[in-house]
């Protein structure tokens, strides 16, 4: 323990037991599903509160964050094969209703198989404050018709 009270580990710390934490825990992890179906082609955003996929960005498909993060990546699956798939994360802050149909950060994937798992990796560009609204759109080459999305997502929450 250093003069401050402080321990710094330097390496990795294996913990056999339980982890009792009295104080701050700064980043957290949650995983939201976005199942949908598209019947068209086209660029859709991705539901939050229902299964049902949109043209245009509404209440559906975004979400206030209550803290400030990142989207780290997105797992898409579809019962088709849809080619070059481009994944966007959008956002809005204070004072703008809805995120933009312009993507802040879009990554493109080929998901040449149906039935099959694949994952968008983003970037610290796809970060956000509390209060944003976050919304994620795909847009694939072929139509997906039934498909699965999970999102995994990075805050950073000060208790």
């Amino acid at each position: 323990m250093s003069s401050s009270g402080n321990q710094v580990i330097d390496k990795n710390l294996t913990i056999g037991g339980n982890l009792n934490v009295k104080g701050t825990i700064n980043k957290e992890v949650m995983i939201f599903y976005h199942p949908f179906t598209a019947t068209g082609s086209g660029k859709v955003y991705l539901p939050w509160s229902s299964v049902s996929d949109a043209s245009t960005i509404n209440y559906f498909n975004n979400l206030i964050a209550p803290y400030s993060g990142r989207l780290l990546k997105v797992v898409a699956r579809s019962e088709e094969a849809l080619g070059n798939t481009v994944i966007g994360f959008h956002k809005a802050s204070d004072g703008t209703e809805s995120p933009s149909t312009t993507a802040t950060e879009t990554i493109t994937v080929n998901m040449s198989a149906d039935d099959t798992s694949y994952t968008f990796d983003f970037t610290k560009t796809s970060s956000f404050n509390s209060g944003d609204v976050v919304a994620i759109s795909i847009d694939p080459s072929n139509v997906p018709n039934d498909s699965r999305v999970t999102s995994v997502w990075l805050f950073n929450i000060l208790i």
